[in-house]
């Protein structure tokens, strides 16, 4: 089996951070799975702009990535010569960030994105993030550290004279292993 090989994404996603809506949607059209009840997501600058509503949208979201079952790689186990441009990667490791103020301040600067980075083998993995898709305030500031984060991101350019792959990233938030609210779910019963 090569160390690349595809397997089917088991979100390991606690809190969802980020949530690529428009990229999300596309994928969920391209497997036939129907979206209702979004009419609002045209009408906000961001996803916080929701309230009380963002509950029922992380939930829609976070069962979509778990009924479609994406088939994926994993940066940790890819061997980054044999990448391919829109493979679906899946991620749960420590990141970088970088120009991670707009993501607070809720402004979007394309030649100065704010993104989360890392170093596999040879390789930096870039992932660009739209304050857009940002899901709180809460989320901002944590996709403004170098900690850990778990999704689903689209390869979408690869460098290899530079060594650099950009990625979209559809699906950012705490490893479940690390999420509190995860946690306390099995003391509430």
């Amino acid at each position: 089996m090569s160390k690349s090989s595809q397997g089917e994404w088991k979100n390991n996603v606690g809190q969802p951070f980020y949530i690529n809506i428009p990229r999300l949607s596309m994928l969920a059209a391209e497997l036939n799975y129907p979206l209702n009840g979004f009419d609002k997501i045209g009408q906000i600058s961001r996803l916080s702009d929701l309230g009380i509503e963002l509950g029922a949208v992380l939930l829609a979201f976070k069962d979509i990535v778990e009924i479609i079952k994406p088939k994926t790689l994993s940066f940790s186990k890819l061997r980054f010569d044999e990448i391919k441009h829109y493979s679906l990667i899946e991620f749960s490791d420590r990141f970088n960030s970088k120009n991670s103020r707009q993501l607070r301040e809720g402004t979007y600067n394309f030649d100065n994105a704010p993104h989360l980075w890392k170093i596999y083998d040879d390789y930096k993995v870039i992932m660009n993030l739209n304050p857009r898709w940002v899901t709180t305030d809460t989320a901002s500031s944590s996709l403004s550290r170098n900690t850990e984060f778990a999704g689903l991101c689209l390869v979408k350019q690869i460098d290899k004279e530079q060594k650099i792959v950009y990625a979209t990233p559809l699906f950012i938030g705490i490893p479940r292993n690390l999420d509190p609210f995860v946690t306390f779910q099995g003391h509430l019963s």
